[in-house]
């Protein structure tokens, strides 16, 4: 009778769209098309035969990975499926016990919801089984080539050949880096290939005929009972491709020892050990990442079961890490009656629970901009590129100024409560009538070369690496401190000698300095918006050393020398410890 009341209440929930505000994990299915072929073969059997638990923790893997023909019926495969979530067993009973313990371990936070009143338990797993039937998925994986990298290289090699042949045969000279072999450092294999992902139309009125006319238990009058055998066989079960991806790649490339100068060529044991367990992890790799990327269903969300301290009942069951970024929305109800999500702040990962047995622990997340959150609003992962774009505005006085504008593109953020970032700064500025010494003549030994002054007009181009570090002063993460580090290069290009009317003339040596400067700080920073922020950076800059190019008047050979910055002149002696203002709004993506 139990089983009567669990289908009655799993369709009369999901006719009535009854819906549970957590994480319910998808069903998946993980086949290959059948090819001729001895690496299709095994990479075919291995992805049969491998346990992906570690890596595709974001679905209930359904340990059906068969291979099928290209004309397979998915109909069929959708009833293998069905078979095992209602384990099916050989007299063709069907019962719930399987759909339940997925039930029971696919949602995250189910102990939350469930009381010591079993009727509410199993109304709770009802629920929970309704939306995961709605997630049935097939993920069928097509491999297109598999080669070895021997017959990489030897490709490769074949190429270099006819191409070198037919610059001879033009009359044409082989450079000297054609004329070289392929080098062949790694082994292992490569491979291209292709998925489609279908899910499974588990719709109300499908469910309902399953249950009426193809449901058979203990209590099933044997009258009704090769009728309904009959019925499930001819089963229709549609699907549909919600995401496939036609042309992707994956090499398992490792290097080759050496021995007196020569490369040692692999064992068959380390060939083998690459191609059924390497290789067949690299293609669910790609093909998870493709998929949780680009299909909504496999984007972990739930509730806020806590603010400040953030913490939502996800783990390390679900697959989330630190540092991973979640927006949190608040729902909202029109007139009409349509509910709205409205985003307001941006939460990261930033201790994660291990919630394999227990799904009452909660990890913590930590706030980094946004409106305050309260507990029961919702949480999606959003998947953060780590790449930031920094638009900057330096405001010192300095007669020296390496740059007035500058692109920082940087990456982050890293680490837990505090985000580290690290990046790559071009800036440019322009300055007139500088203060500049330079030695000429005397093959410019310092005790023999004359000192020349001059007040050119110019322009430095600055390449700089800076690394930082977001503490975060507020509960919503809205304001935080932004202690920076720099060293920069600055390369000066002077337009004219003394003003307007006086250029180089050709004889005499043009001087080209670059000068080496750190700057460190610390700033205030300010998301106006969870990606978006501005920036008040001050900072003392120490110009620490400094070199000139030098061409010999004499003859045409080219040097370099270390100035002293202080025998620079006077505007650059100036700026050899200055005060930097800088404003900065970054784009996060």
């Amino acid at each position: 009778m139990k089983y009567y009341i669990f289908l009655f209440f799993l369709i009369l929930s999901w006719s009535s769209k009854s819906q549970i505000s957590t994480y319910v994990r998808p069903c998946m299915s993980i086949s290959t098309i059948e090819k001729e072929g001895n690496f299709f073969q095994v990479i075919n059997n291995s992805i049969a035969t491998l346990n992906f638990k570690n890596t595709l923790k974001r679905v209930n893997i359904i340990p059906i990975k068969k291979p099928i023909a290209s004309d397979t019926i998915f109909s069929e495969y959708a009833k293998d499926i069905t078979s095992y979530l209602f384990n099916k067993d050989s007299n063709n009973l069907f019962n719930v016990r399987k759909i339940l313990e997925f039930s029971e371990y696919a949602s995250s936070d189910v102990q939350s919801f469930i009381s010591n009143n079993s009727a509410d338990k199993d109304q709770i797993l009802t629920q929970i089984a309704t939306e995961m039937l709605g997630k049935v998925y097939i993920l069928t994986i097509d491999l297109k080539k598999v080669e070895t990298y021997k017959d990489y290289y030897d490709r490769k090699e074949a190429k270099r050949k006819a191409r070198n042949e037919r610059t001879r045969k033009l009359g044409g000279e082989v450079s000297e880096s054609n004329q070289k072999p392929i080098e062949r450092k790694l082994y292992g294999y490569l491979c291209d290939f292709g998925f489609k992902l279908r899910q499974v139309n588990w719709t109300p009125e499908m469910l309902n005929y399953f249950y009426t006319n193809c449901w058979i238990d203990e209590n099933t009058p044997e009258s009704e009972r090769v009728k309904k055998i009959d019925n499930f066989s001819n089963l229709q079960l549609s699907s549909k491709v919600v995401w496939e991806e036609l042309q992707l790649d994956v090499s398992v490339g490792k290097s080759k020892s050496k021995r007196n100068g020569r490369f040692i060529e692999p064992t068959q044991e380390q060939m083998n050990k690459i191609l059924t367990s390497s290789l067949p992890l690299g293609i669910i790799n790609q093909t998870n990442k493709s998929i949780v990327q680009n299909v909504p269903e496999f984007k972990i969300f739930n509730v806020l079961s806590s603010t400040y301290p953030c913490k939502s009942k996800i783990g390390t069951k679900e697959g989330i890490r630190n540092n991973d970024r979640y927006f949190a929305y608040e729902k909202i109800q029109k007139r009409d009656g349509e509910t709205l999500l409205r985003r307001k702040g941006v939460l990261y990962v930033n201790s994660v629970v291990n919630n394999e047995k227990d799904n009452s622990l909660a990890s913590n997340f930590l706030q980094r901009g946004g409106r305050s959150l309260y507990n029961g609003m919702m949480i999606y992962e959003e998947l953060d590129k780590k790449i930031n774009f920094d638009f900057n505005y330096n405001l010192s006085t300095a007669p020296l100024n390496l740059s007035s504008y500058s692109l920082s593109i940087g990456f982050g953020p890293f680490g837990k409560r505090s985000a580290a970032y690290v990046g790559l700064s071009i800036g440019a500025s322009t300055f007139q009538d500088l203060n500049y010494v330079y030695n000429y003549g005397g093959n410019y030994d310092a005790d023999t070369a004359t000192r020349v002054t001059i007040s050119p007009d110019g322009y430095s181009l600055l390449v700089g690496l800076e690394f930082a570090r977001a503490i975060y002063l507020t509960k919503r993460g809205n304001l935080f401190l932004y202690p920076n580090f720099s060293v920069n290069a600055g390369f000066l290009s002077f337009s004219n000698k003394d003003g307007e009317d006086q250029d180089f003339e050709d004889e005499e040596y043009e001087p080209s300095p670059v000068i080496v400067d750190t700057r460190f700080g610390i700033g205030l920073g300010f998301h106006i918006v969870p990606s978006v922020s501005i920036f008040y950076k001050p900072s003392i800059g120490v110009n620490i050393a400094a070199w000139e190019s030098n061409a010999n008047d004499d003859d045409d050979e080219s040097e370099s020398e270390f100035r002293t910055i202080s025998e620079m002149g006077e505007d650059i002696k100036r700026s050899r410890f200055n005060f930097i203002n800088t404003i900065s709004l970054r784009i996060h993506i």
